[in-house]
């Protein structure tokens, strides 16, 4: 994602004076500044959510989720600063373009390392949270499943991240010239607000990847659409992505993951001896959702591609 240019460079001085005049050079660092802002108060909740979460909602917190909220602030953090200094013309495009496509670099990982905590560890914790105290085991198959999925994933997010980058290179040389019923239902009257999270994380990253892939076929297809249009998908897109951490932040702290740790205690605790200590597996890897199409300009009016 990145601000694309149309028209003629502006004026400017030591202060960017004029820079930032039109109403879209305006909407736009508004955009950027404003995810840049929701992800940086992810990243400061993050640690006193963790902090008051159980053992098992410290897994969902694992160095996934974290590398997840780090990289994907300092691919806005640099998507900031790359808009700034070329609105301001204070850099050239061979530097503005190695700073979106950094971006983009974070992005993407961050984005699978998304994937992997939602694919990967919360699958399997939501799963060992449904068996509970019927006294069934987890399929080795639904543990393989979603492991292949992930790793599958990882190449393909390396070669859309690499169209991506030759989008933007070629657009711009175009543009430029070149258990028993008792318990189960005492559970599931808790798990009740565990399900409206992962429903509100399911349909966020789906909404999220539904304006992505309707952004890449734009895109790849040459359709543009007008500015109001792309900056109110842009705005809807951030706001899913933002949503979709918060909800894996709501589903790691809920109430539900401690009475699983009361009953699995119960179950393998004899009575009368002193409860066994249970470890817990901490998980590491990434996500995966789309990239950020940085595109090269010749005066700011942003277009969001990620």
């Amino acid at each position: 994602m990145a601000p694309r240019r149309s028209g003629h460079g502006y004026g400017h001085s030591a202060v960017c004076d004029g820079a930032f005049a039109s109403i879209e050079t305006q909407v736009s660092l508004a955009y950027i500044i404003l995810f840049t802002l929701v992800f940086f108060f992810i990243f400061a909740a993050l640690f006193f959510v963790r902090k008051r979460s159980g053992r098992t909602g410290k897994a969902l917190f694992s160095t996934s989720y974290i590398s997840a909220v780090v990289m994907m602030l300092i691919s806005n953090i640099l998507e900031t600063v790359s808009f700034i200094l070329i609105s301001c013309n204070t850099t050239n495009y061979f530097n503005y373009l190695n700073m979106v496509i950094a971006s983009n670099v974070f992005y993407a990982l961050a984005t699978w390392c998304l994937l992997f905590v939602t694919v990967y560890i919360l699958n399997a914790l939501l799963t060992r949270y449904l068996h509970l105290g019927r006294g069934q085991q987890t399929s080795p198959v639904v543990k393989v499943i979603p492991l292949a999925v992930v790793t599958v994933m990882l190449p393909l997010i390396c070669a859309g991240m690499r169209l991506w980058t030759y989008i933007t290179i070629t657009s711009d040389a175009e543009r430029s010239g070149g258990g028993d019923m008792m318990y189960a239902t005492s559970r599931m009257l808790s798990l009740t607000g565990l399900i409206v999270w992962v429903a509100v994380l399911f349909f966020s990253m789906l909404l999220w990847n539904i304006l992505s892939l309707i952004r890449a076929a734009e895109i790849l297809s040459g359709i543009t659409w007008n500015w109001g249009a792309e900056m109110a998908q842009a705005y809807l897109q951030g706001a899913f992505q933002a949503l979709a951490f918060v909800a894996l932040m709501g589903i790691a702290k809920h109430p539900s993951w401690e009475s699983m740790e009361d009953a699995v205690q119960q179950e393998y605790s004899p009575v009368g001896q002193q409860q066994a200590t249970t470890t817990t597996t901490t998980y590491e890897g990434a996500q995966l959702d789309h990239f950020q199409s940085p595109a090269v300009y010749e005066a700011p009016v942003y277009v969001h591609a990620k």
